[in-house]
């Protein structure tokens, strides 16, 4: 199978042309089984400033998270089952799931000699606020994750600091670039796959959604294959990865420069920015008068729309 490719069709169909003990790392947030058909609940008369917002509250994401219970527990054991088959020893397997029925992944895998390793946390700092206030704020997310076989697995211990089985970030109205309803941050995913891979892997995401597995292997120097059921989110991934993306910059330590934060990396959005000529591939700067509040707060690579960039006189 080529890579570094948006391959658009079923999953379950497209695994067949993947070797057994191919893959060093799969990555993938599939269907929660969670939608509720028709349920877009307008924010924008909202008595609170806080909470109102002119874009609706979507709570359904589309038809393909929509299944009935056995259909929903069926699917996911024969894309599991693939997944168990074509990841190596010592790869690792990280899926997003919904909290009542993460449980399966593990009791599922087992049998094809996938380990569990620990349930990972995602912690929204700024969750969407409850309206009818009878239960808790729904801040978190889960993934599973787990290693095949008895060979030693591929994990890159960072400092203790940043090993703890949870990340905090912002949800998706921070971070977001597109309309994908279920994006997730760039900073969690390239948190994992540095710890899980080495440069030169190849990653698997199955259930690709907007390409944000595939932009974070490409930009850390791993090797991808996405898979993708919609036309528009293959669209929607192939435009993201089709961008410019620019080396991490070299930044004094002394803060105050204009420059975003060391090892962040600046994109240039094609359809956003001319380029003039001379320039292709120089770093744009940010001008220092724009840095107090921090640049980059959410670590997309981008600085905030209301930062203003310019090139190099």
């Amino acid at each position: 199978m080529e890579i570094n490719k948006v391959i658009r069709g079923n999953c379950l169909d497209l695994f067949k042309d993947i070797s057994d003990n191919s893959i060093d790392l799969i990555i993938t947030d599939p269907p929660y089984n969670i939608s509720k058909e028709n349920d877009n609940r307008d924010r924008s008369k909202l008595n609170s400033p806080i909470m109102r917002r002119e874009s609706p509250l979507r709570y359904d994401f589309g038809k393909w998270d929509n299944m009935s219970r056995d259909d929903f527990i069926e699917f996911t054991k024969q894309w599991l089952k693939e997944c168990c088959r074509v990841l190596k020893d010592g790869g690792t397997i990280i899926s997003f799931f919904n909290k009542e029925d993460i449980s399966l992944l593990g009791w599922e895998a087992k049998q094809f000699g996938i380990r569990t390793r620990t349930i990972f946390t995602w912690c929204k700092s700024n969750p969407v606020p409850s309206f009818r206030k009878v239960n808790y704020l729904s801040a978190t997310e889960y993934l599973w994750i787990g290693s095949k076989g008895t060979k030693s697995w591929t994990f890159n211990f960072k400092q203790q600091k940043e090993m703890k089985n949870y990340m905090v970030t912002a949800n998706g109205s921070v971070y977001k670039e597109t309309e994908h309803p279920t994006e997730k941050p760039k900073l969690l995913i390239k948190h994992l796959i540095d710890i899980h891979s080495n440069k030169g892997d190849l990653i698997l995401d199955c259930f690709g959604g907007s390409g944000t597995t595939a932009i974070c292997s490409k930009e850390l120097g791993r090797n991808f294959i996405l898979f993708e059921l919609s036309e528009d989110y293959c669209k929607m991934a192939e435009k993201r990865l089709s961008q410019n993306v620019l080396l991490p910059l070299d930044i004094k330590q002394d803060g105050g420069n204009g420059l975003p934060p060391t090892l962040k990396s600046v994109g240039i959005r094609p359809t956003s920015v001319d380029v003039p000529k001379g320039f292709e591939g120089r770093i744009l700067l940010v001008k220092q008068q724009e840095v107090k509040s921090g640049c980059d707060a959410n670590d997309d690579g981008i600085p905030p729309s209301t930062k203003v960039t310019g090139y190099p006189a």
